[in-house]
């Protein structure tokens, strides 16, 4: 089955543009890469096809932006809609992976919250989530995770954005979990506040 389809310069209008978006949907297709730069695709063509994508992670990437009369702004979503279909295909690799040890380094936070939701982390041991400027948010995901008590044993969020409501959190998620029993958090922000709300929960149980 084709993944590649290169369309270029084939004077594709809106309604040609419906008709690949119709394909786009099927569930049986195996498309993951379409070209369509320098057509005569305009914004209803654009919205259909924004559309379709917006129903599958398949897509890894759609060249609609240059040659076709859209808005620049309608572009961007494009790029928008790549990005994130991207992040959800390596996020479901990563869920493949060993479920002994997981880690993610430098890829931000959008990219880490996409992956934790999509990767099974039950049965996880080794978490490490280094320099991907994680701050309250996905320390939420993390807290909601310890407060579970998995079988987690290594958490590493070093070089993050973590500040003392990050640290409450996490000081409050160790009450409910028995099984952590190494904590990273250096290089952060969590300061004398963040260090006092650790300790009040830790003082309770050695990690």
């Amino acid at each position: 089955m084709v993944s590649r389809l290169n369309l270029r310069r084939n004077k594709i209008s809106n309604e040609g543009a419906k008709k690949l978006a119709k394909f786009i949907k099927e569930d049986d297709n195996t498309l993951t890469h379409l070209d369509v730069e320098r057509n005569r695709i305009g914004q209803d063509g654009g919205a259909a096809l924004l559309d379709a994508l917006s129903t599958t992670t398949r897509i890894q990437s759609c060249n609609i932006k240059y040659g076709n009369p859209i808005s620049n702004k309608m572009g961007r979503v494009f790029e928008r809609e790549m990005k994130a279909n991207n992040q959800a295909i390596e996020a479901a690799r990563l869920k493949r992976r060993s479920k002994v040890k997981w880690e993610l380094v430098d890829k931000g936070p959008d990219f880490m919250r996409c992956a934790i939701k999509m990767t099974e982390l039950r049965d996880i041991l080794f978490l490490s989530l280094p320099d991907n400027q994680l701050a309250l948010e996905e320390t939420r995901m993390l807290s909601d995770l310890l407060m579970k008590n998995t079988p987690l044993r290594n958490l590493n969020l070093s070089n993050n954005s973590l500040d003392a409501d990050c640290a409450g959190l996490i000081a409050n998620s160790l009450v409910y979990n028995s099984n952590l029993q190494v904590l990273d958090v250096s290089s952060n922000i969590i300061g004398d506040l963040g260090v006092n709300l650790l300790f009040q929960h830790l003082a309770r149980r050695q990690l």
